[in-house]
């Protein structure tokens, strides 16, 4: 060990070689330049990965989807157990409803608050509707069978073929069909 008396000055120092310096940065180019990753993404192909060789280790989270792997690779598993039955929801609003028989009828387990139904002879796709409690401010029409067909409705119809006391008149284009209509 050297004390401060005797160590060499900058002046005696030996210089490194011309050998030396190219020596050493030849190899920092080698060693900083080959390690990289994105150099080994573009040396190393799939062509060269043997069959069965990478696993779940090898490979990134979240860099393979579904759509990168062959059809039927991702497969759902058995279904689960069916769940608890739910509460009973909170009563509707509607101040009546009515299934209507294309015979002018009630279906009485599909009516509420719809006092009686009535289809006139000769009218071909009118009914009407009375007996409601209270006046009804808004109908909606739904007819029965996926028909594409259109339906108007009146509330208190001032002249019709129905009998006095109707509430509700429905028309409908198609001579008889069953309809739903829901009162507020």
């Amino acid at each position: 060990m050297w004390s401060a008396y005797d160590a060499p000055s900058v002046d005696t120092m030996k210089r490194p070689s011309l050998g030396t310096i190219l020596g050493a940065t030849a190899l920092v180019v080698a060693v900083g330049s080959s390690g990289l990753p994105a150099d080994a993404a573009s040396l190393i192909t799939g062509k060269q990965v043997k069959d069965q060789s990478l696993t779940g280790k090898d490979i990134k989270n979240g860099s393979i989807t579904a759509a990168n792997l062959a059809p039927g690779a991702v497969t759902s598993g058995p279904a689960g157990a069916k769940g608890d039955k739910g509460d009973i929801g909170p009563a509707g609003t509607a101040l009546a409803y009515a299934y209507v028989n294309a015979d002018g009828t009630l279906q009485a387990s599909r009516t509420k608050g719809v006092g009686w139904s009535f289809k006139p002879g000769d009218t071909g796709g009118s009914y009407c509707l009375g007996g409601i409690a209270q006046p009804p401010h808004n109908v909606s029409l739904t007819l029965a069978g996926g028909y594409q067909v259109t339906g108007k409705v009146l509330l208190f119809p001032p002249v019709s073929w129905c009998p006095a006391g109707t509430q509700i008149e429905v028309d409908v284009n198609v001579d008889s069909v069953d309809f739903m209509v829901t009162i507020n």
